[in-house]
């Protein structure tokens, strides 16, 4: 069997050394959806699909991507822990979201076919106004931003087909096993499915504009009734305005939490009520 060095984990994803995590992923996915045996009828298959899930088993963590690369160009204590700052891309501030964000906030559309349905979450947005508005009541227009079910596949995020489908990478295991005993030692290794993100089920046809999630990042506007008697902390709730859900859920709420500065205490206030809170039992006991 071809020792870790011998192997050219890059060339077997098709892949340059300076690919980013997310490259390294969507070409494991391409390659295990033509290699998987249930598939491909090949003879070499099974051993190929288990080299790729190999390669990207070393490649998609840091650390031993950090220690492969020593080993391939030689250098000392290759096994070791250099403490640098690891690889990748930067996380997704909208959990389940199509984009992830790289260098300067520069915003890149993240593909996935997994099928993960979730409920959107709300959007909570402070909305200052004054006493008096806050007694009397009023309306008020608020822009914002959310992710809003997408246009081309109606918040599916499947073209055409209908129903998700069993994750051809895992079998709907949600999860792939990889045998590094040869390579660092520590036999077969459970990693989550790349291609069904765990949850073992994918997208057959994955929209374009939302990358199959179903819904896409945008600006969006509301209009929100102030009640009149309205004071400091009331939330006023607008049914389905939030984020919407992935792959076809409902939508949470646009919360607009009201704020009235004259209501709210100083920091001097603030304090005195904490040392009287703090006075009045021994006073009572007194």
């Amino acid at each position: 069997m071809a020792s870790m060095n011998d192997k050219d984990y890059y060339a077997i994803l098709g892949v340059s050394k300076d690919a980013s995590t997310e490259e390294i992923r969507k070409a494991f996915q391409q390659k295990a959806r033509k290699l998987h045996p249930d598939v491909n009828k090949e003879p070499d298959a099974e051993e190929r699909f288990k080299e790729v899930s190999e390669a990207y088993a070393v490649l998609s963590d840091d650390e031993k991507r950090r220690r492969y690369d020593a080993m391939r160009s030689g250098a000392p204590f290759a096994g070791g822990y250099s403490g640098q700052a690891p690889r990748g891309g930067y996380g997704d501030p909208f959990a389940g979201g199509p984009y992830a964000w790289g260098p300067f906030g520069a915003s890149t559309r993240r593909q996935s076919r997994a099928y993960r349905p979730r409920q959107g979450a709300d959007v909570v947005i402070d909305v200052m106004v004054g006493a008096d508005e806050a007694a009397s009541g009023m309306r008020r227009g608020v822009t914002y931003q959310r992710y809003a079910a997408c246009d081309h596949c109606h918040g599916t995020g499947s073209v055409e087909a209908e129903h998700s489908e069993t994750c051809p990478t895992c079998g709907g295991r949600g999860r792939i096993s990889v045998d590094l005993g040869s390579i660092f030692g520590i036999g077969v290794m459970e990693m989550e499915c790349p291609e069904c993100e765990g949850t073992g089920r994918v997208v057959a046809d994955p929209c374009d504009v939302c990358g199959g999630t179903g819904r896409t990042l945008t600006a969006s506007e509301v209009v929100v009734d102030i009640p009149a008697g309205s004071h400091d902390g009331d939330e006023v709730r607008v049914p389905g305005m939030g984020n919407a859900g992935t792959n076809g859920e409902a939508a949470g709420d646009f919360v607009c939490r009201v704020c009235v500065p004259e209501e709210r205490l100083t920091p001097s206030q603030a304090n005195g009520f904490a040392l009287i809170g703090f006075a009045v039992p021994f006073v009572v006991f007194g």
